[in-house]
């Protein structure tokens, strides 16, 4: 790796990563391994899958995996790789009864267990009762569907740590959400950057001026957060309104954000392309009464409001995956005391940095 340890380093997480952190292709290639293997990732709701056989197919990382419906309701996760000559088996959503791999014609039943092989005479001695798909883990929370490719590692129950109390406070039916709409920004920017800006409340006053604060907010009196586990509680207060417009707001370590508010929920998924590309996808959920409540051009004017802020947003950190190649872009040295520092209200930010560091550890 050119001049990156992913050891334990010198400089102290509140002061930053060094530069080649956010675009190196072995520090990339090490997250994948570690923090996306290893902790549990947002795939779709429980109401993608509501009939037996139903299936959803998406990559966590560098994993392929499908969560399918049981005949008793449960819901299995598979990893996407036929054992045979490792061939994707399913794409995107659908029903199946089987599962046929496109290349050579196995099928497997939707446990992930081998039934058949085409011209099983070209296999003597084949032990069918012994292949089975590689299995993942899979749980849910509001209806929302989290997979681990890992077989092993941390509960769900406990890796969530307090963000679910936190977020019941918005007295929202979590379980009743449905999708209305869905969009995404592909920006050329490491996913380590797009998480601390998003982390970052020092910023929002000064750069969301014209967007989201309104005159009279600051960091202090309408901003606030707390750490719990690996993630961030936040609440937004708004100026003059009542409590009940409060918008709670949760990042899951690594790359999610789930928030509510009175008028409907989000969910944003952070998804590393390369270490210098990510797509930030947002998921915009209502309940069937926030549905009938809200106005006929809802979601035009929220996205039309995203694309505004999030512009805001994208320009600063397209800039910043330039710099962190640059000469002056220090972390810790004695040279550049102030660089970097981290104010009380970024504290979230240091956090991120530790966490990372743990999971990525050797």
């Amino acid at each position: 790796m050119t001049g990156t340890s992913l050891q334990p380093i010198s400089h102290t997480a509140d002061l930053g990563f060094p530069g080649d952190y956010y675009w190196e292709p072995q520090v990339f290639a090490k997250e994948m391994k570690t923090i996306w293997r290893n902790n549990w990732h947002f795939v779709g709701r429980e109401e993608d899958l509501p009939n037996p056989g139903d299936y959803l197919a998406c990559t966590i990382g560098e994993d392929p995996i499908f969560v399918i419906r049981q005949a008793d309701g449960t819901l299995q996760a598979l990893h996407n790789v036929c054992p045979h000559r490792g061939m994707r088996l399913l794409n995107g959503q659908g029903n199946c009864r089987i599962i046929r791999c496109p290349y050579h014609g196995w099928t497997f039943d939707g446990k992930g267990q081998l039934l058949e092989v085409t011209y099983p005479q070209l296999f003597a001695g084949l032990d069918k009762s012994a292949i089975q798909l590689l299995e993942a883990r899979v749980d849910t929370w509001g209806g929302f569907i989290f997979v681990c490719p890992e077989q092993e590692g941390e509960l769900f129950r406990d890796f969530l740590a307090g963000v679910p109390d936190y977020l019941k406070q918005s007295n929202l039916c979590w379980e009743e959400l449905r999708e209305v709409a869905r969009w995404s920004y592909n920006e050329s920017v490491n996913w380590k950057l797009l998480i601390e800006n998003y982390l970052d409340l020092y910023h929002v006053p000064w750069l969301h001026s014209q967007s989201l604060v309104k005159e009279g907010m600051d960091i202090q009196n309408h901003f606030n957060a707390t750490l719990t586990g690996r993630h961030c509680n936040f609440k937004f207060s708004s100026k003059d309104q009542p409590a009940e417009k409060n918008r709670y707001e949760s990042y899951v370590f690594p790359n999610l954000s789930m928030s509510a508010s009175s008028n409907s929920a989000e969910v944003w998924r952070f998804q590393p392309l390369t270490p210098e590309r990510t797509v930030l996808e947002i998921v915009l959920y209502q309940t069937p009464e926030q549905q009938e409540y809200s106005s006929s051009n809802f979601i035009e004017t929220h996205r039309s409001n995203y694309d505004q802020f999030m512009e805001e947003d994208f320009v600063i950190c397209r800039l910043i995956q330039k710099t962190v190649k640059s000469l002056a872009y220090k972390v810790n040295q004695p040279d550049n005391k102030w660089g970097h520092a981290i104010a009380k209200c970024q504290q979230a930010i240091a956090d991120f940095h530790k966490n990372w560091l743990e999971a990525t550890k050797d």
